[in-house]
């Protein structure tokens, strides 16, 4: 999986790229490098950063972003969000798969990926991932609670828990 952020509070410099031609250059390098999915972020979610993106710019950014690249990049993009609204925008650009950093903490996004048959990826986090929790630096709690917890709520909205592939993109009808 290649990495790239569109939000300049990002926690890696190395990995943000804010506009289109930057963007596409960066995600065709990781293509080229090996890589079979592109995951795009458009908000810092590190623990120990004070950040606050809000819903609509998340949005924004996220869905600009992945609308460059499913025009262009031959591998699926994926939307690194835990929040509802940005990861339909993201969708609805285009995205095939959400990687959400909070483990479907946000039933919403659960029931957003079931109902557009996306893939999903689930991230075993304590409670305060994306929180701008200050001092974030003690151990890290076993994985095992976590994921039980986001296998959980991905298999009650719908979600299946295992696939070997993106679902093909599918874009709401309107009308």
């Amino acid at each position: 999986m290649g990495a790239l952020n569109v939000s300049p509070e990002s926690f890696h410099a190395g990995s943000i790229h804010t506009t289109g031609e930057g963007l596409l250059g960066a995600a065709l390098a990781m293509v080229d490098a090996g890589a079979v999915l592109i995951d795009v972020g458009a908000r810092s979610t590190a623990p120990y950063l004070q950040t606050a993106v809000s819903d609509e710019d998340e949005r924004e950014r996220l869905a600009r972003a992945v609308e460059v690249l499913v025009a262009k990049v031959p591998v699926p993009i994926s939307a690194d969000t835990a929040r509802p609204g940005p990861a339909r925008a993201a969708l609805d650009a285009g995205a095939r798969v959400v990687n959400d950093v909070s483990g479907l903490r946000d039933p919403a996004v659960a029931a957003l990926i079931s109902e557009r048959g996306a893939g999903a990826i689930l991230m075993a986090s304590p409670s305060s991932v994306g929180s701008g929790a200050a001092g974030g630096t003690r151990a890290a709690p076993s994985p095992a609670r976590p994921n039980r917890s986001s296998s959980s709520c991905a298999r009650d909205s719908g979600v299946p828990l295992r696939r070997s592939r993106p679902p093909a993109p599918t874009r709401p009808t309107t009308g």
